[in-house]
């Protein structure tokens, strides 16, 4: 079994006998798995151990809920970064965008490689860790009554989200959002891109908590109280970027 060591943790890099079948479970059908190759472990392993005294517990997270890593060839046409889906429990899908891109649409110099690789995977073991929460309780997101699911739109993206993508969009935003000022505050202030990857979650935590706040009686609990939470960890976020001087 091949694998990448995150967190002394060994997490299968997974190659399945029937790849499109997989792909096509979970809506990837414009996409191809590559075999594992050595290179890219190398240089993952390699950029992630830079990181290890400053993101500790993040990279402990990542190898807790991420069990095997898929590795899905580039698309010309259609761009995809990582991503993971309740069909395949704790596996993350994994492309080259993803070691040179932070969500929505960021491209990072090399030198800050290190930085997407950590996000990305956190990124998806976030979504895991929500889908592992949905499983054990068994009751749905949304109350009994809620027969139509209203389609979430913002005015800065070109993409839509369902109501469940927004809440799941909303819990990586409240995460990754202070983690990207943390590497920023590391790295001394000294990259834009970094800072503008700030601005850019720093918007998508606030304008999903506004249009999710208008839907929180849609939710059954824990997933409001969730919402509820996660407005106040933004306001203690924003109170201390006010503080402390924004560097947004």
């Amino acid at each position: 079994m091949i694998s990448v060591h995150i967190a002394d943790t060994k997490i299968e890099w997974s190659c399945p006998e029937n790849p499109q079948a997989l792909l096509e479970s979970v809506g990837l059908n414009e996409f191809r798995l590559k075999k594992p190759c050595e290179k890219r472990i190398a240089f993952i392993e390699a950029e992630l151990r830079t990181l290890e005294n400053s993101f500790q517990a993040e990279l402990a997270f990542i190898a807790n809920f991420t069990h095997r890593i898929f590795w899905l060839e580039s698309n010309e046409e259609k761009a995809l970064g990582s991503a993971g889906f309740y069909e395949v429990p704790h596996g993350t899908f994994f492309s080259d965008l993803a070691m040179f891109s932070i969500p929505p649409e960021i491209i990072v110099p090399k030198e800050h490689a290190r930085y997407a690789i950590l996000e990305n995977l956190y990124h998806e073991a976030l979504h895991h860790q929500m889908h592992g929460i949905e499983k054990n309780l068994n009751q749905g997101y949304l109350q009994n009554d809620c027969i139509t699911i209203p389609t979430i739109t913002l005015s800065w993206r070109d993409r839509t989200f369902t109501l469940l993508e927004a809440l799941h969009a909303l819990h990586v935003y409240a995460y990754v959002t202070p983690l990207r000022r943390h590497y920023s505050v590391m790295i001394n202030h000294t990259n834009d891109t970094i800072k503008k990857s700030i601005q850019d979650g720093l918007r998508m935590w606030q304008d999903l908590t506004s249009v999710l706040n208008a839907h929180l009686p849609k939710f059954k609990d824990p997933w409001s109280s969730y919402i509820i939470e996660w407005e106040l960890q933004l306001k203690k976020f924003t109170h201390e970027e006010y503080i402390h001087g924004s560097q947004l």
